[in-house]
């Protein structure tokens, strides 16, 4: 990436160097943000694209060594083959297996059918031990699992039977213990085999069958005679995640033994962080679990390595202007208790490990939690074989954080708050799309039929795994919203900091304890050249950022239909640049902070240092020109560019009086001449700023007065000028926006005010300005029918004050000074309705209506009341401004003769 250094900034600057040097500086931003932005997620995809596992998410074979010696309690020694006699024997001896369904567990032969027998029912000889650990060895490398089968063990689960029409539908296995991450099947040969109930084995759109019907030829074993093949045993292993579904049997019998493919070590990095942060033993459990996480997972290439490293530095190349974080979703399922570095499947171990080896990243592993809840109903097949329950609409969904886990600090147990994600993680999938596609299938459901008067509800759950990286450089940017006027400034503050030294380098901002503790883990370094280019362009970004804030309409947060129903439990919404100015984005300033933010920042010092004057002029001007073009609709224009925001003005003069620049001053009067039909007190408010320099405050006056009054003539009378706002001139001509100008505006009174229409009405009668005289004309008819009638009269009486109780409004309507009121029974019940009808009630509470509530009484008194005393306030302040308007009214009608 190209830098500029503060001698080559220097040493160009000639006279027509500005608009050279800022279409340059702008057109280099844009192209780091095609080439780069865009071009380091794709590189990174594409290198992560080419990182996959040895392994496979199914195999298939056969089991070398003798058959086993097997004994069933309450059918006796099970000889191999299996005979007919003993064949009905399991059967008998069996129970219809059940399935899981929702929470509960039924049994249902149209989803299956089969006989199983409990695990301790079936003993086995010592060699079958020796035979079953090879084959699991063999299993785990040919799955790919990291670590290969060294701590891997195959527990019976079950003994299965299915008889002709035997069949189970597609699902998917559930974790029936602690570290289960497949299954093993073992065919157990039968006298005559069987046709029909071939496995099919599903992950992603690929598919793996299992056919072990007689004279079926499996992956591996080559063809096998008859005879052969039905006293060999045949097996099959695949992921507890991979949809899975038996066929039917069609003749014969099926006799498998399912084993539990269970990691006998704890999933890697479980070590807690309070235990991590807690001295030399906790220090070295984490050492320990880092350890381990690194031995558990696969190799990964030199080239593939290379090639996530060189995706990373181009990551950081784009700066600021990059989003901080990526997602990428894994391919297998995952729950919170086995969520783990060292518990990954196949490709997904193999890509993280990848991510984890490159020296430059944060890594983490996030699981996703979603429920949506909505109307169902249960749609009925003619067989009753396909009865179905279907969501007809959606009620509210919501997604949460079910686990975090740390290579270096295990599980998370704050890690909503801990990893800052306060922002939409779909909007950093590497791949786009989203965290949960809308073709999802839900991991489970959950039908409630009718109940009384409620209607069938219908609930699923989804779960989705994702790796989670960031570069370490890029930790400070976490806390904070890409996108928006509020993250560009606080991200260019950042940088600036750093670049002078008095900012970290690049730990946890904000006070952030887990960042701050991964700075102290991995320290990251950023050199000077790094800090500089990253700080020119999140100057530029805030620049983009604010152009781009007031060009925008503001959008509602109208999302997508089923977003409208979203709730983020632990994950607050975050839009990209594109969204910044929903309300999903973030941005919850104040009209015109965004405004005031920017230019106070790209007036200061550091902008001119780092990339010159003319580029800092031309960005202010940018932004003061963005402001007058916010006109339509006047509503959007006041969001951005709200003069009377309180601190605008200011920066504005401000910024006038330190760039003095002919450019600037130009923005700043086009600014008032389009702003003015919108916002008249917000732009007299700039007229009135001290630090204005003169020049620039005579043309702002001229631009002022022409909108307000219309017409271009000047009147000589203030050509002198008097230092006020509107000393320059008072234009002579009718129309201009002063039609939106009441008799009771403040601005109208304050317009009276200035010297120069002051002058224009203290001249001769014929040579009046019409315009001045317009204004005082109208406020002296305002004015009058408000002063002729004399003082106000002692009065407290408040017409138009009203209150939620009748009693109340009445007193507060007449004169009186004071009032009781009773039937209240005790004096709680006169505390609480005192509490309920003053307080409560702002209409006059704050107004300062009502003096003095006494409630008087003990506390069994049935006859307790409550004493109401009228405050004078009011009546002295209808009084000042009674004498305030009399002496305005007798200063305009001596002007006016």
């Amino acid at each position: 990436m190209h830098t500029i250094s503060k001698a080559a900034v220097f040493a160009k600057r000639r006279v027509n160097f500005c608009a050279r040097n800022c279409s340059r500086t702008k057109a280099r931003a844009a192209a780091v943000r095609h080439n780069v932005v865009v071009g380091w997620k794709e590189q990174l995809k594409n290198a992560l694209d080419g990182v996959t596992s040895r392994g496979t998410f199914a195999v298939t074979g056969t089991v070398d060594g003798p058959l086993p010696e097997m004994r069933v309690r309450g059918v006796g020694n099970l000889a191999l083959p299996i005979g007919a006699r003993q064949a009905r024997d399991l059967v008998f001896a069996g129970q219809p297996a059940p399935y899981g369904k929702g929470s509960k567990t039924v049994i249902d032969p149209a989803v299956r059918n089969a006989i199983q027998l409990e695990a301790h029912r079936v003993r086995f000889s010592k060699d079958w031990d020796e035979t079953l650990s090879r084959l699991t060895i063999d299993v785990a490398a040919k799955l790919g699992l990291s670590g290969g089968g060294a701590t891997v063990e195959a527990r019976l689960y079950k003994l299965l039977v299915y008889e002709r029409g035997g069949h189970f539908r597609a699902h998917r296995d559930t974790e029936k213990e602690p570290g289960m991450f497949g299954t093993l099947l073992v065919q157990l040969p039968v006298e005559g085999g069987h046709t029909g109930g071939t496995l099919a084995i599903r992950h992603l759109e690929f598919e793996v069958e299992w056919d072990t019907a007689n004279g079926a030829s499996q992956t591996g074993m080559g063809w096998l005679g008859i005879g052969q093949a039905q006293r060999a045993l045949k097996y099959a292993a695949f992921y507890a995640d991979c949809e899975h579904e038996l066929y039917e049997v069609e003749s014969g019998l099926r006799v498998v033994l399912a084993y539990n493919l269970v990691r006998v070590e704890q999933k890697a990095a479980a070590a807690k962080p309070a235990a991590a942060s807690g001295g030399a033993t906790g220090a070295a459990g984490v050492a320990a679990t880092a350890e381990k996480a690194q031995v558990a997972c696969p190799a990964v290439s030199v080239a593939s390595l290379t090639a996530v490293t060189e995706a990373v530095r181009a990551w950081e190349a784009a700066g600021p202007v990059a989003q901080p974080m990526v997602a990428l979703p894994l391919a297998h399922k995952y729950t919170e208790a086995n969520l783990g570095f060292g518990t990954l499947k196949g490709d997904d171990g193999a890509k993280v490990q990848a991510l984890l080896q490159c020296p430059l990243l944060d890594v983490h592993l996030v699981l996703f939690g979603k429920q949506v809840d909505g109307k169902g109903n249960m749609f009925y097949s003619y067989d009753g074989s396909d009865d179905e329950e279907q969501m007809e609409s959606v009620d509210w969904n919501c997604i949460d954080v079910k686990a975090c886990v740390s290579p270096l600090f295990g599980e998370l147990p704050d890690y909503d708050d801990a990893m800052g994600f306060g922002r939409r993680l779909e909007d950093s999938l590497l791949a786009g799309d989203k965290i949960f596609p809308n073709d999802l299938k839900p991991d489970n459901r959950k039908f409630t039929p009718y109940t009384g008067n409620e209607g069938p509800r219908l609930t699923y759950w989804y779960h989705r795994a994702l790796v989670v990286a960031w570069p370490r450089s890029r930790r400070a940017q976490l806390a904070v919203v890409p996108g928006s006027i509020a993250s560009a400034v606080a991200v260019a503050k950042q940088c600036l900091s750093q670049l002078r030294g008095s900012g970290g380098d690049g730990g946890g901002g904000g006070g952030d304890q887990y960042l701050q503790q991964l700075e102290e883990r991995q320290p990251h370094q950023v050199d000077d050249s790094r800090k500089q280019a990253d700080a020119e362009l999140a100057l530029q970004a805030v620049l983009d950022c604010a152009v781009k804030a007031a060009a925008a309409p503001k959008q509602e947060a109208e999302g997508e239909e089923e977003e409208e129903y979203t709730y983020y439990s632990n994950v607050e919404v975050w839009q990209t640049g594109e969204d910044m100015l929903s309300k999903r984005a973030g941005e919850q300033w104040p009209t015109g902070e965004l405004a005031l933010q920017a230019l106070a920042l790209l007036s200061s010092p550091a902008p001119a240092e780092l990339l010159g004057k003319p580029w800092q002029q031309h960005a202010c001007v940018q932004v003061v020109q963005s402001m007058a073009a916010a006109a339509v609709p006047p509503a959007e224009a006041k969001r951005f560019a709200d003069l009377m925001h309180k601190g605008l003005p200011a920066v504005i003069a401000s910024a006038a009086a330190t760039l003095a620049s002919t450019a600037f001053d130009d923005a700043v009067v086009e600014l008032v001449a389009r702003q003015a039909p919108q916002q008249l007190q917000g732009c007299y408010q700039l007229l009135v700023q001290e630090a204005l320099p003169k020049a620039l405050r005579e043309r702002m006056v001229q631009a002022f007065n022409t909108a307000v009054f219309g017409g271009t003539e000047v009147v000589a009378a203030g050509a002198a000028g008097s230092g006020t706002a509107a000393a320059a001139a008072v234009p002579s001509g009718g129309g201009g926006c002063i039609a939106q100008l009441q008799p009771a505006d403040a601005l109208l009174q304050a317009l009276l005010k200035e010297e120069a229409v002051r002058q224009a009405l203290s001249t001769q009668q014929q040579l009046r300005e019409p315009a001045a005289l317009q204004l005082a004309v109208a406020r002296a008819q305002y004015l009058e029918p408000r002063v002729l009638p004399g003082p106000p009269e002692d009065d407290l009486s408040m017409p138009g004050a009203t209150s939620n109780d009748a009693r109340v409004t009445n007193f507060l309507g007449s004169p009186d000074t004071a009032r009781e009121f009773s039937g209240f029974h005790s004096v709680a019940n006169a505390l609480r309705w005192a509490h309920d009808v003053v307080k409560g009630d702002g209409r006059y509470g704050r107004a300062h209506a009502i003096q003095t509530v006494a409630v008087v009484g003990t506390d069994d008194d049935a006859a307790a009341v409550v004493v109401m005393t009228k405050h004078r306030g009011m009546n002295m302040q209808r009084l000042a401004l009674y004498k305030a308007e009399a002496e305005e009214l007798a200063e305009l009608q001596a002007l006016l003769g």
